[in-house]
This record gives C-alpha cells, structure tokens and sequence, in this order.
C-alpha cells in the first residue's frame, strides 16, 4: 500500500506543480504583453512628441523669417521716406 501512497502523493505534487508552472505561464504571457504595450505606446509618443516639435520648430523658422521680412519692408520705407524728406529739403534750399 505504501507504493500506492507513494504514487498518489507523487501524482498530486505533481499536479500541483503543473498547474503552479500553467498560473506562472499565463502571468509571465500577461507581463510581456504589457512590456509590448507600453513600449509601443513610448514610441508612438515619443515619435508624436518629436513631430510636434519639429512642426513647431518649422513653424518658429517661418515666423522669423517673416518677421525679417517686414523689417526689411520698413526699412526700405524708412529708406524711401528719408530720400523724399532730403529731396523736399534740397528743394527749399535751392
């Protein structure tokens, strides 16, 4: 009977151990799918966050670039004012 006993004992451990070895499969599936998540969702935000910043970057570059543009209209009227004020004047002199 102890052989008996002995298997049985054996057989129950052994399940035990199988279904302790399937809970740890599911959980360990459970955390790599969780890793893969949440480096998919890294990527993907930091991939949203670099585009942002290279469009607001590009969007600064065409601010300034505009911005030297109008500076450089009002200088050329300042410019143009000037000439017609000397131009005026030299008439009254002569």
């Amino acid at each position: 009977m102890s052989a008996k006993n002995d298997s049985a004992t054996i057989r129950a451990a052994s399940t035990g151990l199988r279904r302790e070895v399937d809970r740890l499969d599911v959980k360990m599936k459970e955390g790599v799918g969780k890793l893969k998540h949440e480096w998919v969702y890294f990527f993907v935000y930091w991939s949203l966050e670099f585009s942002l910043i290279v469009f607001l970057q590009r969007i600064q570059m065409e601010l300034d670039s505009r911005k030297n543009e109008v500076k450089a209209d009002f200088k050329q009227q300042d410019i143009r004012i000037e000439v017609r004020r000397l131009a005026v004047l030299s008439r009254k002199v002569f």
